[in-house]
C-alpha cells in the first residue's frame, strides 16, 4: 500500500509540473487517476465539431515549398493523430464516412461568389455533418430558384409595363421629324397639310 501511494503521488508530481495555473485550478485536489480523467475530460474535445475541424486539418495539409518528404509526411500522420484521438471510442466506418461526405461536397463546390457565401455560412453556422449539409444545401437551392424566378418575374413586369418605342415594321419614318409618317406629309414642314389648318382656313 505504501508503494501505491508513492507512485500515485510521483504521478500526481509530473502531472502538476507540466500544467500551468488554469489546468492545476481544474485538477484540485485530486488524486492522479482523477486528474487526468478531469484533464483529459477538459481537453480531448470529441465533439462534430471538432472532429470535422481536424479532419479538414489534415486533408487540407500540403507540403511546403522545398519540405522534405519525410518532414511532410510526419505532418500529415500528426494530423492524422490528432484527428483519430479526436473520434469518439467505437467510432464507426459510417461515421468516418458520413464526415468524408460532408467535407468532399462542400471543398469541391464550384468557386462563385455565391457559393463561397454559402461555404463561409456553413462554417460560421458549425452545419459540418453529413445529414445537416444535406438539409442546408436543398435549402440554399430553393433560396437560389426562389430569388432567380422573383428576378424573372420582375423583369417580365417592368418590360410589360414599359411603353412601346420606334415605329411598327415597315412603317415609313419622316426625314424631317422622324415620326411613323410619310415625308411629304410631315405636319411640321408642311404645316399647311394640317387638317385643323385647313377647315381653319375654309371657314375663313
Amino acid at each position: 500500500m505504501r508503494i501505491f501511494l508513492e507512485n500515485e503521488e510521483q504521478a500526481l508530481g509530473i502531472i502538476l509540473e507540466r500544467i500551468d495555473a488554469a489546468n492545476a485550478r481544474l485538477v484540485g485536489t485530486n488524486e492522479a487517476h482523477d486528474a487526468w480523467t478531469v484533464l483529459e475530460a477538459a481537453h480531448v474535445v470529441q465533439s462534430a465539431n471538432r472532429q470535422y475541424q481536424l479532419y479538414q486539418a489534415m486533408a487540407n495539409t500540403r507540403q511546403k515549398p522545398d519540405e522534405a518528404l519525410p518532414t511532410y509526411m510526419q505532418r500529415v500522420e500528426q494530423a492524422a493523430d490528432r484527428f483519430s484521438t479526436s473520434l469518439a471510442t467505437g467510432a464507426s466506418a459510417d461515421d468516418i464516412i458520413n464526415m468524408l461526405v460532408a467535407f468532399i461536397t462542400v471543398s469541391n463546390l464550384d468557386p462563385t461568389e455565391d457559393n463561397e457565401n454559402f461555404e463561409r455560412n456553413l462554417s460560421i453556422t458549425g452545419q459540418n455533418n453529413r445529414t445537416s449539409v444535406t438539409a442546408a444545401f436543398r435549402a440554399e437551392q430553393t433560396r437560389r430558384d426562389t430569388a432567380t424566378l422573383t428576378k424573372e418575374s420582375g423583369l417580365t413586369a417592368r418590360t410589360a409595363r414599359s411603353p412601346r418605342q420606334g415605329t411598327k415594321p415597315g412603317s415609313p419614318t419622316c426625314i424631317h421629324c422622324k415620326k411613323a409618317h410619310k415625308s411629304e406629309d410631315c405636319y411640321s414642314k408642311f404645316p399647311d397639310k394640317m387638317p385643323l389648318l385647313n377647315a381653319a382656313i375654309r371657314r375663313l
